[in-house]
């Protein structure tokens, strides 16, 4: 299991507008789902942040899939923005849709849990068209039913943080459906979006065997955008972590061999971050930073 704990000292200034002075120890932890629910259901984690912290505590956030946040202590309201949407403040049990720009969050402080949220999943929790929250914040609710975060919030309210992996696993499954029949082409496109290249629509339906139309119909069904997004997302966050391997963010030798060049590149990091990939990168984003290290493969998919 891929786990990662972060106790941390955030560095003081990146010398960036909006990215005001930081000092506070944090704690983030997160886990792999065991492989019986890991079709369904991403990344597990917990996060907790000071009450000291809450007016000047800002993450970034990797665009990536759906996922439920569960605030189990509330020290103040956090607050969201998703390109030029805000969310202020966010619903103490809130299901965030997949994402394909860059979120800041403004943590206010306190205990959160989360597990995010495949596209199988997906089709086994709601019949809401994942389009539909595309980018957006709404109470947990509208996915899960009415009581449904509560009950498990209150359930996992006194679950330690390094029990909260097998805790998870243990009650997440009792929320699926019945099977969807479309499953086998979620699974197909799963798999292409976590391969370690780039294909062209026609070449992915076909692979898939689907008509264009009915793939382009089911990706925005279940993963929230189109097909071509989603290969254009995975390309990009595949890159973007292997430049930040790098020193400074700034050799873009280890780019996708599929861009054309370096400002391919960086077009995609204006659609997908808002900005270049070094500034992100010098921004104060330790939830980014500890998804990366810990959970997500050079995919794309994986987040919250």
């Amino acid at each position: 299991m891929s786990l990662l704990q972060l106790n941390e000292m955030l560095p003081s200034d990146t010398g960036l507008p909006g990215a005001p002075a930081q000092s506070v120890a944090s704690a983030i932890r997160y886990d792999r789902p065991d492989a019986s629910v890991a079709d369904w259901f991403t990344a597990y984690h917990h996060y907790e942040v000071p009450q000291a912290a809450a007016d000047e505590r800002t993450s970034w956030i990797l665009p990536g899939t759906a996922y439920i946040r569960l605030m189990l202590r509330i020290d103040g309201p956090t607050a969201v923005t998703i390109g030029g949407r805000h969310i202020d403040p966010v619903p103490q049990y809130a299901l965030y849709g997949p994402t394909s720009k860059a979120m800041e969050v403004r943590e206010g402080g306190g205990v959160t849990i989360g597990f995010g949220i495949s596209a199988l999943g997906w089709a086994r929790l709601t019949r809401w068209r994942a389009s539909d929250l595309h980018n957006q914040v709404t109470p947990a609710e509208r996915m899960l039913g009415a009581g449904v975060a509560e009950r498990l919030a209150a359930e996992l309210a006194t679950v330690p943080a390094e029990q909260l992996k097998p805790a998870l696993d243990r009650l997440l499954p009792d929320l699926l459906g019945p099977p969807n029949p479309d499953e086998a082409i979620l699974r197909g496109l799963t798999t292409m979006i976590l391969e370690n290249s780039f294909a062209e629509i026609g070449e992915v339906a076909t692979r898939l065997g689907v008509e264009p139309h009915a793939l382009r119909r089911l990706s925005l069904r279940y993963f929230g955008m189109t097909p071509k997004v989603l290969l254009r997302r995975a390309r990009f966050l595949r890159s973007y972590q292997r430049v930040t391997r790098l020193s400074a963010a700034t050799d873009y030798r280890a780019i996708d061999p599929s861009y054309y060049d370096v400002s391919h590149f960086l077009r995609d990091a204006h659609t997908f971050l808002g900005m270049t990939p070094r500034h992100f990168h010098l921004l104060q984003r330790p939830q980014c930073e500890a998804a990366l290290r810990a959970c997500m493969p050079l995919s794309g998919t994986a987040q919250g």
